[in-house]
């Protein structure tokens, strides 16, 4: 497991020379430099020193075929957002609000989904996300049917057309049950906690690499979601699906991985309250 930093900051000559000086890519763009460096780099500690405060730091984990082929779960979150949602207000469920009319909670209502029309989308790509329902899955036909004929716990729900009210075709809702509930997760490595002002219910920032309970999650059916305890500041709380070596080993095997992150799940024997 490696660490990766992005950086985009300001461009200054000491940040360019010491770039330059090992070898680290960079681009730039009106005045602006962009570039990844691991946390493993035998120049990383040297680079904190002369690293700008002011600089934009995103991470995410690079993990090796050794890792990948070795786990037992995997994190699986979609990563295109092609699914423009319309017809939110039947969708979702608003409550608590405050302010000038700002959401404190935005949940599902339990209706379905709609677009306004098809997701286009290549040959390869049976997986898709929507920005207004972060870690929700779609997917296509090809997916749903491949996925049933394997008899894997999930259902389809059909997305609408909002001019019809019928399904739109070839896009689905992915309805997991099995819920894998916040006690079974080690959310200390979180970078950051939010706190609504109204209820006070908690949220955490999707951690680097997700840790569950080695015990909880071998008794779940190949596939399961946590609890909708995640998020990024605002007003929706999204849960992470979870699936089996099983289950990331068909899609593989089935070219279906295309448009979804799909990373370990670090399994811990502590005792989870």
């Amino acid at each position: 497991m490696e660490i990766i930093r992005h950086y985009a900051c300001a461009a200054n000559e000491g940040v360019h020379a010491f770039l330059d000086g090992v070898g680290v890519p960079y681009q730039e763009q009106n005045g602006s430099l962009f570039f990844d460096i691991s946390e493993a780099h035998p120049a990383f500690v040297v680079f904190l020193q002369i690293a700008p405060a002011d600089a934009i730091v995103t991470k995410r984990v690079k993990y090796s075929k050794s890792e990948m082929a070795q786990a037992q779960w995997f994190a699986c979150v979609p990563t295109t957002a092609k699914v423009n949602l319309v017809n939110e207000d039947i969708t979702f469920s608003v409550s608590e609000e405050y302010g000038q009319g700002l959401a404190c909670h935005r949940t599902l209502s339990g209706a379905p989904f709609y677009v306004s029309k098809p997701v286009r989308h290549g040959k390869n790509q049976h997986f898709f996300g929507s920005d207004e329902a972060p870690n929700q899955l779609f997917c296509t036909d090809h997916a749903k049917n491949l996925l049933e004929q394997e008899g894997f716990p999930l259902a389809f729900r059909p997305v609408r057309c909002d001019k019809t009210d019928q399904p739109i075709g070839d896009l689905y809702e992915v309805v997991i049950d099995g819920l894998l509930p916040a006690a079974a997760l080690e959310l200390s490595n979180s970078e950051e906690t939010f706190t609504c002002p109204i209820c006070g219910k908690k949220t955490f920032l999707p951690p680097l690499f997700l840790k569950g309970s080695r015990s909880r999650l071998n008794g779940v059916d190949h596939i399961c979601k946590t609890e909708a305890i995640f998020g990024w500041g605002g007003n929706w709380a999204a849960s992470i699906p979870l699936i089996s070596a099983g289950v990331y080993n068909f899609l593989v095997k089935n070219h279906l991985t295309q448009g979804l992150l799909l990373e370990p799940v670090m399994l811990i024997d502590e005792n989870i309250k």
